[in-house]
């Protein structure tokens, strides 16, 4: 939401997309937005990314007991604090790089919670393609599902592999 919070130094400036979205109206309502935070408290800094494990392939423990949290706790304490639609068609998870493929498990593992998902620049493991590949007729049918992959542009060119992203504290 705020540049300052993104470890890349500039946010995807969610707000002021969002309201340019509802002044255009383009959408009716602002949604409520909520963030996980998923670059801070690594079990072993530098070694060990949290986020790695939780936004892992499918069928890895962390990766699915994130899941769950997100669709058992976090969700439920959402709806309990805030007005919401609690239903899957008002119920998105947007997420970039692995947290596209957090986003997406979020959608195969709990179709009952999410009626869709958005994946920015996204990172996917096998099993979560194979799944989403074998599971589009059922668990994927009537679910809305965004991909973007982005690329170079005339000013600047998008590393195939950013090392440093996955290896360090330190990115771009």
């Amino acid at each position: 939401m705020d540049d300052s919070y993104s470890w890349t130094g500039t946010s995807w400036r969610l707000m002021g997309a969002l309201t340019r979205l509802h002044y255009i109206g383009d959408i009716h309502e602002i949604p409520i937005v909520i963030l996980l935070p998923s670059a801070s408290e690594d079990l072993l800094p530098g070694i060990v990314r949290r986020r790695h494990l939780e936004y892992g392939d499918l069928g890895q423990p962390f990766a699915e007991a994130h899941c769950d949290f997100i669709a058992q706790v976090v969700k439920p304490y959402v709806d309990k604090v805030f007005r919401t639609r609690k239903g899957p068609n008002d119920t998105y998870a947007i997420g970039s790089s692995m947290g596209g493929q957090a986003s997406l498990h979020l959608l195969l593992r709990h179709p009952n919670v999410f009626g869709g998902a958005a994946c920015l620049s996204p990172y996917f493991a096998p099993r979560t393609l194979v799944t989403a590949l074998t599971e589009a007729g059922k668990t994927l049918k009537n679910k809305k599902l965004y991909m973007d992959i982005g690329g170079d542009s005339e000013k600047a060119k998008v590393p195939w592999l950013d090392i440093n992203d996955h290896l360090t504290l330190e990115h771009w």
